[in-house]
């Protein structure tokens, strides 16, 4: 999906770990919003194939 696409550019741009719990962003990295897009485009990916189980 599109969406998938998207989040996997993304992740790979932003270097995203695996393994999310290995992820530290502190306050005032440059990178925090586009890893709250990240996140989000997670979110909406499972929420997406969830509604279609």
């Amino acid at each position: 999906s599109a969406i998938n696409d998207l989040r996997l550019v993304l992740g790979t741009r932003l270097d995203v770990p695996e393994d999310l719990s290995e992820l530290d962003v502190h306050h005032g990295d440059p990178r925090a919003e586009s890893l709250a897009l990240y996140a989000y485009l997670s979110i909406l990916e499972e929420d997406a194939v969830a509604a279609l189980s």
